[in-house]
Formats: structure tokens, sequence, C-alpha cells
């Protein structure tokens, strides 16, 4: 939730293709409409997790954890 009380979710899902993607939503305006981001995932991501966090200024900023290497690895997705 931002200092507006919006809320922010971020969630792993598919595309139309079964493709994993990072997708995000908030109700800033009023209603729920999922953005989908398409994000070139790196390593093992059956099982990424988003972790969402909101700046001050309201921006959402993404990371998903990955296996590159055979390492747990933090990914920033990006900044919305």
């Amino acid at each position: 939730m931002d200092k507006e009380e919006n809320i922010h979710i971020a969630w792993l899902g598919m595309d139309s293709l079964h493709n994993n993607k990072v997708k995000y939503s908030n109700n800033k305006n009023g209603f729920w409409k999922p953005i989908l981001w398409t994000i070139i995932f790196f390593g093992d991501n059956y099982y990424a997790v988003p972790s969402l966090s909101i700046s001050p200024s309201g921006r959402a900023n993404i990371l998903y954890l990955s296996v590159i290497d055979g390492i747990n690895r933090n990914v920033h997705a990006g900044k919305w």
C-alpha cells in the first residue's frame, strides 16, 4: 500500500503462449487492470516469487527470486 492508500500487487503468471511473466496491478484509478511486462527470465523460474516495494513517490519496484548457475539470486524485474 502506498502513502495514498492505493494497493499494489505483483505475481507470477503466464501469457497466452504459456511463458512466465511478472504481472502487476494497482487500484490507483479505482479499478484493477493487470499490467503484463515482457521480462526475460534468467535461470530456473518455475517457482519465481516476485517481491514488491513501493517508493515514496508511488513507483513499484519488483524483484524475483531465481536460480542462476545453481545459486539463488534476486533479479530486478523493473520499476513502474
